[in-house]
């Protein structure tokens, strides 16, 4: 069943299942929170456990909410942009735009005839173009800070790896990663940049990294955990 609690002033849904466990169990994954309880314990005991774990519960929920999802090409979809949300509107002339989603603003399912190809195509060209010309500007910045020559930029279709460097041809960034939040783009493009002054993972170069971006650690951390 559904249920709803408050939790550091924040009102938060759960899947409550009862069972014949003995103990209260917590689980946070992309379905959102799932409380496991025996069947006789009262909602009180519940609520003073969920009260007691509440960051951890709120801390957990925020990391699956910025975890990126494959995108689903349609009209009705939400597209995710350095940590804010836009929706797909095509006009009456055929083009389109991309209008930012607020608070809880959903996309709407248009039905407009226009096919999750075409989307992806359409849709797709918008995400490179913002990617590049953030990249680049991104990457000038932590050049400056460094006195090192700005590299070329360029986007990669990787999956699974955020960005690489070469002193040849400079620095590829994946289009998929500005779909993340501001602060974990410019740890990749500090990562990156790091390397135009060491090209390993040595302590020299992590030192690079902290001059450009001192909390590197804990995004390095988050990074990881949306895989």
């Amino acid at each position: 069943m559904r249920a709803t609690a408050r939790l550091a002033g924040r009102e938060v849904q759960y899947t409550l299942v009862r069972s014949r466990r003995r103990s209260i169990g917590l689980q946070v994954d992309d379905r959102g929170l799932t409380v496991r309880m025996p069947l006789r314990a009262s909602r009180r005991w519940l609520q003073g456990v969920l009260e007691q774990h509440a960051l951890w519960i709120l801390g957990k929920l925020d990391q699956w909410a910025a975890r990126p999802r494959p995108v689903a090409w349609d009209e009705g979809a939400t597209f995710p942009l350095l940590g804010r949300r836009f929706a797909y509107a095509p006009r009456a002339d055929g083009d389109f735009e991309m209008i930012e989603l607020r608070g809880g603003q959903f996309g709407l399912p248009l039905s407009t005839g226009v096919s999750p190809a075409e989307v992806q195509r359409r849709v797709g060209g918008w995400y490179r173009a913002q990617a590049l010309a953030w990249y680049r500007e991104r990457v000038g910045e932590f050049s400056g800070r460094l006195g090192v020559t700005v590299p070329e930029v360029a986007l990669s279709n990787a999956r699974t790896q955020w960005g690489s460097c070469s002193r040849s041809t400079g620095i590829r960034l994946s289009w998929r990663l500005i779909m993340l939040p501001p602060r974990l783009v410019d740890y990749v493009v500090a990562h990156e940049v790091a390397h135009l002054l060491e090209m390993n993972h040595s302590p020299r170069f992590w030192s690079v990294v902290a001059r450009l971006y001192p909390n590197y650690a804990s995004a390095r951390r988050e990074l990881g955990a949306l895989g």
